[in-house]
């Protein structure tokens, strides 16, 4: 029996959902019990199973990535060019966010005289200084923060536990580094074409497995690869970088508060530190915000003006995430002066 491609499925899905949604609307009767008893529970085991490879794919590959290819000293010279670039794309990208709404100040003009006093906001401490960034990316237990999915702790001691690796003779690190390969084609082979539906989700990080398996197969180094696109999950979120951008701009404008360049060049600064570690997880973006706003002593109460939209724009962010972290190896790979071969297009256009 032939399979229905993956693109109806989704499609079939977002359907059926809009029609369940207007039939409860209609019969708010039924609503109460099948949301909560049937849809609710559904829909949480399907995001649980969506970040449940998400670390164990991080780690391995992260592992594969040092320890597989070459010296500690080749790793450096990679590590440090992928982080240049990550913060550099970063921060343009929220440069980007604030020229737009500073050209089409989306948020001048809005009465909100009956919601600008409203309750509903987010408490958040101040943004923290880069010592405490780097304390709390430094686990106190792996395990946990493996539990917990702190992806930026993961890698952490991945990379010191690959760095470890690299450093003993090649007949003693080879068989572990054969059972990590091991563990890392299995979750990609097995899980790659169920994960891509991470997309309906906005959780980018999940579509990992499907966007590695391609860049594989158009010619980039697995070792690239497997070292660059983890991390770039981590390091490299370009849509939700320009969300944060003109959503903070957009905010100032709602209450008439004019911000200075300076003030908005520090913003960038602030930005840039605080987006770090967000890893893909669904709706982190409003969390970065409302750090932001706060820093910036902007009121928060504007996030509640966002939240209530962000779904819609969080499927953007999610597909700019992405595709920043596809064109993230192809670059490092250029800056490496390693061969891609793109012949590889052709495949990867027949399998999916």
């Amino acid at each position: 029996m032939k399979r229905i491609p993956l693109v109806w499925q989704i499609v079939a899905g977002l359907l059926l959902g809009v029609l369940v949604g207007w039939y409860f609307n209609t019969h708010p009767q039924y609503q109460g019990w099948i949301s909560s008893e049937i849809l609710k529970p559904l829909g949480d085991i399907f995001i649980k199973m969506m970040k449940m490879v998400v670390v164990p794919i991080v780690f391995c590959c992260m592992i594969l990535g040092i320890a597989g290819g070459g010296d500690n000293k080749s790793f450096g010279r990679m590590g440090i060019k992928s982080l240049g670039y990550f913060f550099a794309i970063t921060g343009l990208a929220i440069v980007i966010g604030l020229c737009f709404a500073n050209i089409f100040e989306p948020g001048t003009g809005t009465d909100i005289s009956g919601i600008s006093h409203s309750t509903a906001s987010v408490n958040m401490e101040p943004s923290k200084g880069a010592l405490v960034i780097l304390q709390n990316i430094v686990p106190d237990n792996v395990f946990v923060a493996m539990s917990e999915a702190k992806l930026l702790s993961v890698l952490f001691f991945a990379v010191l536990f690959g760095l470890a690796l690299n450093s003993l003779p090649r007949e003693k690190s080879a068989p572990v580094v054969a059972v990590v390969q091991g563990i890392s084609d299995a979750l990609i082979k097995y899980f790659r074409n169920e994960l891509i539906l991470a997309f309906s989700s906005a959780a980018s990080a999940s579509v990992m497995p499907q966007l590695m398996s391609k860049l594989e197969h158009y010619g980039v180094p697995r070792r690239i690869v497997s070292f660059v696109v983890p991390v770039g999950y981590a390091f490299n979120l370009d849509g939700a970088s320009i969300f944060l951008g003109v959503a903070t701009i957009f905010v100032a404008q709602l209450y008439g508060i004019d911000l200075s360049l300076s003030q908005q060049i520090l913003l960038v600064v602030t930005m840039v530190l605080t987006s770090k570690g967000a890893a893909g997880v669904p709706g982190f973006a409003i969390i970065i915000l409302s750090a932001t706003l706060a820093s910036a002593g902007l009121p928060l109460e504007g996030v509640a003006l966002i939240a209530g939209i962000f779904r819609i724009i969080d499927s953007g962010t999610t597909t700019l995430n992405v595709l920043g972290n596809a064109i993230a190896p192809l670059v490092i790979a250029k800056w490496e002066k390693v061969s891609i071969e793109p012949s590889g297009v052709a495949r990867v256009v027949q399998k999916t």
